[in-house]
């Protein structure tokens, strides 16, 4: 049981941390979908409002903040943690650049 005590503590403090950088990334004035459509000088600005709108949805941008984060959450214990802008895997990239950050830290 003593060994359970910290570890609880651990994984409460790291559920708060997310939680709070997760909202404060919520509260940016940028809007991903509108990052993921780009200026787009081809298309009418109906036509480009509907693609952000989509975008929206696909992101799951379109659900209250606390249900994109239980989200969020959930698949970040998975391991997924999402695409990166350019595409390609976050989680990926992360493993990729893990080692040597270790080896700088240590």
């Amino acid at each position: 049981m003593r060994f359970l005590t910290p570890v609880l503590s651990l994984v409460g403090v790291l559920l708060a941390i997310a939680a709070i950088t997760y909202a404060i990334a919520s509260a940016l004035p940028s809007d991903p979908a509108e990052i993921r459509v780009g200026k787009r000088d081809d298309l009418t600005f109906e036509d480009r409002a509907v693609l952000v709108q989509a975008a929206r949805k696909e992101l799951g941008l379109d659900k209250p903040v606390p249900v994109q984060f239980a989200i969020w959450l959930g698949n970040a214990v998975q391991g997924d943690f999402g695409e990166q802008e350019g595409g390609g895997s976050v989680g990926k990239a992360v493993t990729e650049r893990i080692v040597p950050s270790l080896e700088l830290a240590i």
